[in-house]
């Protein structure tokens, strides 16, 4: 019973538990040997790592050819080389007298070397776990690898790792460290990827590198090759390598699926998964028609379970004609080894199904094709769908092709219609060739490539628009067209389908109507209907203008007009002064009928404009006359007396045509200015200016002028005021003030010239920051009537008759700093002088 009891307790130790015991048990021997001599300490724990690495060599190799992830041939790969760098280091520790010539840096040198390659390595592999590496590449890297380090290392080229009597170098130390680095990002690699490996691997793996982890620590710490950290450092050493030989070697060869076929394994669980679950009936038979799989779709559709089916045979499921029809069949493609995929219909049950089956012969253990693997899919609702999708296809073309109406489908990338009817083609005049290669752009009158743009996705987020447009045709005629949007989904990209309808004909017929019944009232021009003797019809401006009203005598200022009209029976036109208006006439007699309408339109205006343009011609034709009277006066002198000239008279006459040729191109200038500004092309070079500058140049310039009257200029701005805006306008602006202010001024006057810098009043509307100058003078002033015109073109006021000017320069001005987001004001009083106010704002660019 005792022994029974022992026998009993014996066998439920655990192994693990045991072999742990073991291991800790033959540490603690090692461990007695480093007190006898550590030299024999430091070649066994050397020895037993040099082993298991070629032991791990051997599993990744052989298992090469099973194995798609290269993570194990890595480890195997760099565990052969990292042995013979760990050998050498065993046999060029001190006190090995192999190496002779070489110190204790030898050995610390192959031992970084190894732990680089070992760390590199395993980061290698943990990164490479799903890849696929040649070994022949990996054999080549490695031996290339070690050698380089072999060389540098016995050749003094590798880095200082111990010196005599000093100890460990910083770079040792240093490297220590990086190599635990380059193990914790290959730790957190493998934990991320631990799916991939058998769980009691992935634990050993880990420990194996926590335990390496803790030997390259304790390996920073010694100062001599045989003291106490470099002995634990060792002990870590073999304790990882022991762990690596458990989660490789040791299960690799007493478990080799789990390790080795893992892979393999899973995607034999999926594959099963796959078939049990597909959508699609799976059947595997042998050459006499005999079930030897079925999964639970293939058992449904014939109306039992896979339990029921595998084993038996066709004949046992179908009627014989049938089952023969299928063997033989089935024999042929086995015998052949050809894959077969057709579309049959089977009356399994009470409904008809129609299946697309691909049958492909699959070999046997002997590489022999000996059975027939057959995969049906029940496409019944899809071939319903598809005449469902046929039908409405036909119905959609026949509608597409018969519509009255242009309809495309636009890519939206390209802006290209990919279908379209003929309709669309016939509308604007293309061939179905011209038509597909257009963009809408191309045709489309009212919108640019950025609008039509902005159209679309205006309509992708609405999903529908019915707007008007105007297509060019072909030949360049406008039609108006009615268009309906919308998006629609073709194989998953967004598209849209519009429909193009010609309401050019609606539209003029529209528009005519429009005309037709416009009543005249709504005119905003006089408008009278009239026989010789009474008014029958007058809008309300009409009856203002002539004081008449409907059914009231003809004024007496028309009569004479109308009957002219009616007697001639021809349109007349006239000009009359009605009112201080001036107004055009016209009377047109109507056929057949005793009565005349009468057209009035007021050009009051219209014949101010001409007369200012009348009286510009003639002030820039007398303008232009003295300085080309004095410039061919000069060339004419200089060429008649050009042997009697000295110096000096010919330097004035040079000057006299220099400053008049200026004065022409001023005027051409401001001309231009005037038709840059009407265009809207008028372009400002904006940079930081100072006012003070300017006008100190302005008044230099003018200094002559201005002595001539005896004028004297009171200047009070800041000097060191900078604005943003163009100098060359902001000159041009003060230039203009300035000029008037000489101009206009009378003879021993004062002329003052004043900025208020962050000026907040009546002539800043907005409040912005910003700086008022005033321009202050004691001149002839401006009369009232005059004042709400300065600033329009070509006006001049009154009382300036008899001065030379174009009347441009105030509207210029005026334009200029309203380019510049500024304004002007004036203030004046007859005979007692002008203040100007400029109000610019700061401009940041």
């Amino acid at each position: 019973m005792s022994k029974e009891n022992n026998k009993s307790t014996s066998n439920n130790v655990n192994p693990d538990i045991l072999e742990i015991s073991f291991l800790f048990l033959a540490i603690l021997l090692v461990s007695f040997t480093s007190i006898y001599n550590y030299l024999l300490f430091h070649s066994i724990g050397e020895l037993f790592s040099i082993v298991i690495a070629g032991g791990v060599f051997l599993v990744g190799w052989n298992s090469r050819k099973y194995m798609k992830s290269s993570f194990f041939l890595i480890l195997g790969v760099s565990s052969l080389f990292i042995g013979i760098i760990d050998l050498i280091h065993t046999l060029a520790y001190p006190g090995m007298s192999i190496f002779k010539d070489y110190g204790a840096n030898l050995a610390t040198s192959l031992w970084i070397a190894a732990r680089y390659l070992q760390a590199g390595s395993c980061l290698f592999a943990s990164l490479s776990i799903k890849r696929n590496i040649k070994p022949n590449i990996l054999i080549i890297m490695y031996l290339t690898l070690s050698l380089i380090l072999i060389v540098l290392i016995f050749t003094n080229l590798f880095p200082l790792c111990y010196v005599e009597g000093f100890g460990l170098t910083p770079f040792k130390i240093i490297s220590e460290y990086i190599i635990n680095f380059i193990l914790f990002g290959c730790l957190l690699i493998i934990i991320k990827n631990r799916i991939e490996f058998d769980k009691m691997v992935f634990t050993l793996m880990i420990i194996s590198i926590v335990a390496t982890m803790l030997a390259e620590i304790a390996f920073t710490f010694y100062f001599g090759v045989y003291e106490f950290p470099n002995f634990i450092g060792h002990i870590f050493k073999i304790i990882a390598f022991y762990f690596l030989y458990r989660s490789i070697i040791q299960i690799g060869i007493e478990e080799p699926f789990n390790l080795l076929f893992r892979k393999i394994k899973r995607s034999e669980l999926e594959l099963k998964n796959i078939i049990k679950h597909s959508g699609a009936g799976i059947t595997m038979l042998n050459e006499n028609g005999m079930y030897l799989l079925v999964n639970e779709k293939a058992a449904s559709e014939l109306g039992r379970t896979p339990n029921d089916l595998i084993g038996k045979t066709l004949y046992d499921v179908f009627p014989k004609n049938v089952a023969d029809e299928y063997v033989i069949s089935n024999r042929e493609l086995i015998r052949d080894g050809i894959i077969r995929s057709y579309q049959r219909t089977l009356d399994l049950s009470s409904d008809k199904k129609t299946y697309w089956i691909v049958e492909q012969p699959i070999k046997g253990i002997d590489e022999k094709f000996s059975s027939l693997l057959s995969v049906a899919t029940d496409i019944t609702e899809k071939i319903k769908s598809e005449e469902l999708v046929k039908e409405a296809e036909y119905r959609y073309r026949t509608f597409f092709e018969q519509s009255p109406d242009g309809i495309i489908i636009l890519d939206l990338e390209t802006l290209r219609a990919i279908e379209f009817n003929d309709v669309v083609c016939n509308m604007l005049g293309y061939s179905r060739e011209e038509f597909e290669k257009l963009s809408i752009n191309d045709y489309d009158a009212l919108e640019d490539p950025s609008e039509t743009r902005t159209h679309v996705k205006k309509v992708l987020k609405e999903g529908r628009e019915d707007f008007e447009t105007k297509f060019r045709t072909k030949n360049g005629e406008l039609k108006d067209i009615y268009v309906i949007t919308k998006t629609i989904t073709l194989s998953g990209k967004q598209y849209f389908q519009s429909i193009y309808r010609d309401i050019t004909d609606q539209k003029k017929a529209e528009e005519k109507i429009h005309y037709l019944s416009k009543f005249p009232s709504e005119n905003p021009n006089p408008v009278l209907r009239v026989n010789s003797q009474r008014v029958l019809y007058s809008n309300k401006i009409a009856m203002k203008l002539f004081n008449t009203f409907d059914d009231a005598p003809l004024p007496k200022v028309l009569e004479n007009y109308v009957i002219e009209a009616i007697d001639n029976e021809k349109i007349v036109d006239y000009e009359m002064n009605l009112n201080s208006r001036i107004y055009t006439l016209i009377i047109s007699p109507v056929k057949n009928v005793d009565y005349v309408n009468i057209y009035a339109m007021d050009i009051t205006e219209r014949k101010k404009a001409e007369e200012r343009l009348s009286q510009l011609i003639s002030t820039v034709s007398h303008e232009l006359r003295t300085p080309i009277t004095v410039i061919l006066m000069s060339i004419e002198y200089l060429t008649k007396n050009k042997e009697n000239l000295n110096e000096d008279l010919e330097e004035k006459l040079m000057d006299g045509i220099s400053r008049n040729v200026q004065l022409l191109n001023q005027l051409a200038e401001d001309i231009l200015l005037i038709s840059r500004i009407d265009e809207k092309v008028l372009i400002l070079e904006w940079k930081e200016y100072s006012p003070f500058e300017i006008i100190n140049e302005i008044l230099y310039l003018m200094k002559p002028i201005g002595e001539e009257k005896n004028i004297y200029f009171k200047v009070d701005i800041d000097k060191h005021l900078r604005l943003i805006g163009d100098p060359k306008r902001i000159d041009q602006i003060f230039r203009i003030i300035i000029d008037n202010s000489i101009k206009y001024s009378d003879e021993n006057s004062k002329v003052e010239i004043i900025s208020i810098n962050n000026y907040q009043g009546k002539y800043n509307f907005n409040g912005s920051q910003g700086v008022l100058f005033q321009f202050i003078d004691n001149g002839r002033g401006i009369s009232k009537e005059d004042l709400p015109h300065i600033f329009e073109r070509f006006f001049r006021a009154s009382n300036v008759s008899e001065i030379a000017g174009t009347g441009l320069g105030l509207a210029i001005a005026k334009n200029l700093i309203e380019a510049h987001k500024g304004s002007i004001f004036v203030d004046s009083e007859l005979e007692k002088g002008t203040t100007f106010h400029l109000f610019l704002p700061k401009i940041n660019i």
